[in-house]
Parts: structure tokens; sequence; C-alpha cells
């Protein structure tokens, strides 16, 4: 049995909702499911400092949690297919890494980003 991979993110952030959106069409397995870091799900399985850190994406999938850069590589690559190549960023060093996404995720709330609305299958993928 499949862990189950649960993306954590900002539910009021305009890029970690795009980020999203962009996943979702892509999941063709539908491998991923979403939840907001201020909903209740992220406070039944996450720390607390995680859910109160909303500069960063969660992956959690069962035994582990993810947070910024690997949580992201650890995402694109569940999407399958040519997606895995995104493993090689692994081998950069996590600090450096975590430095890159620290700088934009500081930058984040600059972008006006619009989302589309979900259609009632992608609905399903969500927890509160």
């Amino acid at each position: 049995m499949q862990a189950q991979l649960i993306v954590f993110f900002d539910g009021t952030c305009g890029v970690c909702n795009g980020f999203v959106q962009f996943l979702l069409p892509r999941d063709a397995c539908k491998v991923l499911r979403y939840a907001p870091l201020q909903g209740s799900s992220a406070r039944q399985l996450l720390s607390v400092a995680q859910c109160e850190s909303l500069a960063s994406l969660v992956l959690y999938d069962d035994k582990h949690t993810y947070e910024k850069s690997t949580a992201v590589i650890r995402i694109v690559a569940a999407l399958g297919g040519g997606y895995r190549l995104v493993y090689i960023f692994l081998g950069v060093p996590r600090f450096f890494r975590d430095y890159c996404y620290d700088f934009f995720a500081q930058r984040r709330k600059r972008f006006d980003l619009h989302c589309r609305l979900l259609t009632p299958q992608e609905k399903t993928l969500f927890f509160p």
C-alpha cells in the first residue's frame, strides 16, 4: 500500500494555491491530497511550528514530513513520469536549496495570482 501523500500549503497565498493548481491536472494517478496549513488536518498531523510557519510547503507521507525545497522536489517527483527527474536537485546541498526557497517565499505575497474553481472531482482530493 502506498503512503498517503498530503501537500500542506498556505491557503491564503496565491503562489501556494497556484502551485496546487499546477499539480492537480498533472497528477494522473491522484497520489496527492491537499490541505491548508490553517486547517484541522494540519493541526492533527503536523507540529505546531509547522502549522504556524506559513512560509513553507509541507509534504506529509505517513512516516515523515518534508519542508521547503525538499517538499517541493518530492511533491513534483510524485507526479511520476518525467517529473521524477527533479530528484537530481536533491544532490544540491539543502542549505542552498532552502536559501533559494526562503528568498522566493519572502517575496511570494507580491504576486497576485488568481486561481480557477475546483471541479467536483478535484474537491475530493482536499482535506479540511
